[in-house]
């Protein structure tokens, strides 16, 4: 039995010393080096955030598309101010990104794309005014910028 303890007690005071150097000072390990990996911007996933933000402004899930909107405009305007904006006039259908241009150096993005949508004007015993038109198709320009990682959509600010 002592053979035992006289086994342990060596084995600790190994691993004392071990976690000295020959000063008697605890020895701290270094931790290792953090991998920081950096996202850069890219007109693919810009062109992925651009459709998104409109699928969600499709579909009128202005909650969603709020999302999208640099931090700097959430910070200042609040999702129901945003909303607001909106009315029941128009019904949006579909883009087509006709050009991206990333501005190199610079963190921001030119987007021209082709906004598809219907008139939805209430008309008279339920008929909606504009019905017969069809598709209608207006150039749009949007800015964007890149901030924390990701492309965010900078409301104009004329509007």
């Amino acid at each position: 039995m002592s053979g035992k303890i006289s086994g342990w007690v060596l084995v600790l005071i190994l691993g004392l010393v071990g976690g000295c150097n020959s000063s008697g000072q605890q020895v701290e390990k270094e931790a290792a080096p953090k991998v920081v990996t950096q996202v850069q911007p890219s007109e693919a996933g810009l062109r992925t955030r651009v459709l998104a933000r409109w699928d969600a402004l499709i579909k009128r899930n202005f909650e969603e598309a709020y999302q999208y909107l640099s931090p700097a405009y959430r910070r200042l305007y609040p999702l129901d101010v945003f909303v607001a904006r909106f009315g029941s006039s128009v019904i949006w259908d579909s883009v087509n990104i006709t050009s991206v241009a990333v501005m190199p150096g610079d963190d921001s993005a030119k987007v021209v794309l082709e906004l598809f949508y219907q008139l939805a004007l209430p008309g008279v015993d339920g008929a909606r005014l504009g019905a017969d038109v069809g598709l209608i198709s207006k150039t749009v320009h949007e800015s964007w910028i890149w901030a924390d990682d990701e492309w965010w959509f900078v409301e104009p600010s004329d509007k």
